[in-house]
């Protein structure tokens, strides 16, 4: 608001505020937001004294409104007679320069603002209803600002590490370097920027990055200052963390981390000052015990006093035992090639102070000596045996094998390079006895190099202990009805704990105290959480994270008392090729999918289609999740994805697999705009897109969806073509003819497909509700593209209180909105509340009228509705794409439309007749192998 129109608003009001208490205007709130509610105010308010011209109009405004216009109303007709003979100037055609407009204006507008304000009372333009949301959306004062920003921070490192760094680097950079930004999203930046950098190996860049995430702002400082230790340290600047660590208040539970650091901070200075290697390892040691303390453990020691302090020569002697043993352990320990780091293992386990045991170790057919090293240690102690595979198998099957052999009332698992503390078991038992109602307990560990020296996590986070998940101490009875670990190459121990939370509750496993340091973890080169396609990071972006997305989705399913017991073989949930103990990562396919399957709409509709036509055809088949970039990119998969992907035994794509196809076939090019930062090697001779999303959603080119030709060179750096792009209906190959961005479309268009033995199967039916009156339906996204541009149209098209019943699937709050009430003849469900079949089942109409300026590539929904029998009614620019299969009219001249057809029963039924053949001639999955054959040959 001009500042003269503010003061001339405050002077009408006292002590500067509005008279309606309720208004957010003259709250105490952020100046920048209080800025925001003074310019929206504002401009609505003048709009609305610009749209506002008649009585009629008044009567719409609420009594408070109508009382303030007039007033001011009044007060402008005695300022015209003396107004002098300049002209007011004018702002886009709305005069606001004169005081009392100014006051006016500014006055309905904070009464628009306000938070109980009945803006579904005003007739507004569409346009403010628009502004008025994204106040909404960005209003709540300082907090909710500042909130909004962290968010926008929290959705860049989500895609930073989901695959797009490229892209979202460069964006946290600039929202770093952003000088009129506030400090607190300027340090979230430089946090997640340094986070980042930490993971890369770039230690002194991801220091400086802390360093100045801190001084921008202290909020959340233990985390970021233990990011900052760890950057430091791994920079080689032990004397600057030490002063860090010196100028910090720790919380009391972040005590032991805190205290884990300044160990290694105190070795790492003691050596950089030329201290003996020796006297550091005493120091280093002292300090650990000290870090430990707390949790009243026995104190860790040179297993060897005159060797070095490392992993292989530590041990513990603890002075008390639990009286009481009767429950056996059975501690599975799968092991190849072990024969170097198999003795440490045993040493710690057999020095457990729960006796109770059974070490089973499992040999996975090594060719070193590990074999003859159990027989050892097991011709000392009786309770080590050894059990050999046949065939190698991975570290899941080994424990499989185990799980078999083990006679213990609970069984646990130890890796073949962990040192376990004597106290562990015990520790975890006792966690047990405290809590009988758990099924399960699991311990923290801490990830150390050879000589002991801490590694820390992979990622800086709030702690430096990790949950070892290989520690889950678990009820025999859980193990009788859900069986072992999935037999995969990586992440079969986070499914295992994840589907006992999902069968037994989500509290159903305790955890040790976190300053119960039982295990160290020792951190190798050669291990799969460091190998370039099964890394750890993989959790964010790849094979771990898609296994993981796959075998939550069946878990949904055990929450709603599905079967939770895994076969050996699975056969449960869709595992991705490189997680794969057979032929890990490499296949030979027809057709290779490249879609963003997490997706809900018709573009995934249609691709999910197009793969079980292929299926069908006895093609070899594998998919490639492609995520959106503007999307959250750890959104989970499509459940109806999934189910095909199981049933038709369809092979999931990661980066790091090397894989050769006949075709690739991508299914949604909105998402070629952003390449992510790794694919799959995928061998292919030809690349077809099917040009399902325009490039623009509206046809007076603005709502940029992607450029054609970012996307034409992102598909030859993928996949070594830039393909042939196939429009799915003559209007969208006209479109593409018409925009020189675009490559020549493919002469025949590829109709979205249906299976239309199922679909058409029924008969066609006069009157197919059997409803007393007409049944008419809308199915689709409520997205403002959707629905008709104007209220009246919305009114007219879905015949708003007329004798008809108007059925929704997919949600109608945008066109409520615009309305300002539901019609009683409405009936609105949201997406997923019925299947479609069964909702077009009880329709006698489909009425689809989207925005006059929507881009409708083809209508899938109306293609469904055809195809089952029932009459589509839709605007005139469907023409292009349906022909003569379905109506068309106006929307004032939809109702009329309906009870023609209504009232005539054979011309309903020769209508829908139309509309059926079309979707069997241009729809049937049936056609698909022509389809490829007349594009390749």
């Amino acid at each position: 608001m001009p500042p003269q129109h503010r003061r001339n608003a405050e002077e009408t009001t006292a002590a500067g505020r509005l008279p309606n208490g309720d208004g957010l205007i003259g709250r105490d709130v952020d100046p920048i937001a209080d800025g925001l509610r003074e310019q929206l105010a504002h401009r609505l308010g003048s709009e609305l004294i610009a749209a506002t011209r008649s009585v009629p109009a008044l009567l719409g405004l609420p009594f408070a409104l109508r009382r303030a216009f007039r007033q001011h109303g009044q007060a402008m007709q005695a300022h015209e007679l003396s107004r002098q003979t300049s002209r007011p100037p004018c702002t886009n055609g709305i005069v606001v320069a004169e005081p009392f407009h100014g006051q006016l204006a500014y006055r309905l507008g904070a009464e628009l603002v306000a938070v109980r304000s009945p803006l579904s009372a005003l007739r507004l333009p569409f346009a403010l209803h628009r502004a008025y949301r994204g106040f909404k959306r960005d209003r709540s004062g300082s907090a909710s600002r500042g909130n909004r920003g962290l968010g926008v921070i929290a959705s860049l490192e989500t895609r930073l590490w989901g695959g797009y760094a490229r892209y979202a680097l460069p964006e946290l950079q600039a929202r770093l370097d952003d000088a009129a930004a506030s400090e607190r999203l300027r340090s979230a930046a430089a946090h997640a920027l340094a986070r980042w950098h930490y993971a890369e190996g770039a230690f002194e860049q991801a220091a400086e990055l802390m360093a100045r995430s801190i001084s921008l702002s202290r909020d959340n400082l233990q985390e970021k200052r233990l990011c900052q230790l760890l950057c430091l340290l791994r920079a080689g600047r032990p004397h600057e963390a030490e002063a860090r660590l010196k100028e910090t208040p720790v919380a009391a539970e972040r005590r032991i981390d805190f205290a884990l650091v300044g160990a290694e901070i105190l070795r790492r200075r003691a050596l950089a000052d030329g201290v003996p290697a020796g006297q550091c390892d005493r120091l280093y040691l002292a300090a650990l015990n000290e870090a430990m303390a707390p949790s009243g453990m026995s104190p860790i020691e040179l297993a060897d006093p005159d060797q070095p302090l490392s992993i292989w020569n530590i041990a513990s002697r603890p002075t008390t035992r639990t009286g009481v043993q009767d429950a056996k352990v059975s501690v599975i320990i799968p092991a190849y090639n072990a024969e170097k780091t198999l003795a440490m293992v045993l040493d710690s386990l057999a020095a457990q102070t729960w006796r109770n045991l059974e070490i089973i170790v499992v040999d996975d057919v090594s060719t070193d000596a590990t074999c003859d090293l159990v027989a050892r240690y097991a011709a000392k102690d009786s309770r080590i045996r050894l059990v050999r595979r046949t065939v190698n198998g991975g570290a899941y099957p080994a424990r499989n094998d185990g799980l078999e052999a083990a006679t213990g009332d609970l069984v646990t698992v130890c890796d073949s390079d962990d040192w376990s503390h004597p106290e562990k078991i015990e520790r975890q038992m006792q966690a047990l006895a405290d809590r009988p109602d758990y099924v399960a307990v699991v311990s923290q560990w801490l990830r150390v190099h050879d000589d002991l020296g801490l590694a820390g996590p992979w990622i800086p986070k709030l702690s430096v202990l990790d949950l070892n998940l290989s520690s889950l101490l678990v009820r025999r009875e859980v193990f009788d009805r859900l069986r072992g670990w999935d037999e995969v190459r990586v992440t079969g121990d986070a499914e295992l704990r994840a589907r006992i939370e999902a069968v037994y509750g989500p509290k159903a496993i305790c955890k040790v105290r976190h300053d119960n340091v039982l295990s160290f973890s020792l951190v190798r080169d050669d291990s799969l959480t460091r190998s370039a396609a099964t890394h750890v990071r993989s959790l964010r972006f790849g094979v771990r994270a898609l296994y993981r997305d796959s075998y939550r989705n069946w878990h949904n399913s055990l929450r709603h008392g599905g079967d939770p017991h895994l076969p050996r073989g699975n056969g449960r949930y869709p595992v991705p090729l490189g997680n794969r103990r057979a032929g890990t990562g490499v296949g030979t396919f027809d057709i290779v999918f490249v879609s963003d399957f997490a997706l809900k709409g018709g573009a995934f509709v249609s691709t999910l289609n197009y793969m079980n036509a292929a299926v069908r055809a006895g093609l070899k088949i594998a998919a490639l999740h492609w995520r959106k970039y503007e999307l959250d990119t750890d959104s989970p998969l499509n459940p109806l994805f999934y189910e095909a992907c199981l049933q038709h035994g369809v092979e999931l794509l990661t980066d790091g697999d090397v894989v050769s196809s006949r075709h690739v076939i991508v299914g949604y090019p909105a998402i070629l705009q952003h390449l992510p930062d790794r694919l799959p090697q995928v061998d292919c001779e030809n690349v077809i897109v099917v040009i399902n999303q325009f490039a623009t959603r509206l046809v007076d080119g603005s709502d940029r969806q992607y450029e054609p030709e970012v996307a034409r060179r992102h598909l030859t750096e993928a996949f070594g073509s830039a393909g042939t792009w196939v429009p799915i209906s003559h209007w969208v190959r006209r479109l593409m003819l018409e925009d020189e961005t675009y490559p020549p479309p493919h002469p025949q268009p590829w109709h979205p497909m249906i299976d239309t033995e199922t679909w058409c199967a029924g008969p066609i039916r006069w009157r197919p509700s059997g409803s007393h009156r007409p049944v008419l339906g809308r199915h689709g996204r409520d997205a403002y593209t959707k629905w008709p541009g104007n209220v009246d149209a919305i009114k007219k098209a879905y015949c708003v209180d007329a004798d008809v019943e108007v059925r929704f699937l997919g949600g109608a709050r945008h066109a409520i909105r615009q309305l300002g009430y539901t019609p009683e003849n409405w009936a609105v469900r949201n997406f997923g509340a019925t299947a479609v079949e069964a909702f077009l089942e009880g329709l006698d109409f489909l009425v689809h009228f989207p925005h006059e300026l929507y881009i409708e590539e083809f209508g899938r929904t109306v293609m469904e509705a055809m195809a089952m029998g029932r009459i589509a009614i839709l605007p005139h620019q469907f023409w292009e794409t349906f022909g003569d299969a379905a109506v068309y009219c106006e929307p004032d001249e939809v109702l009329e439309t309906v009870h023609r057809y209504w009232m005539d029963e054979d011309a309903y039924l020769a209508q829908a007749a139309r509309g059926r053949d079309f979707v069997r001639r241009h729809c049937s999955q049936g056609d698909f192998l022509g389809r490829l054959d007349a594009l390749t040959t």
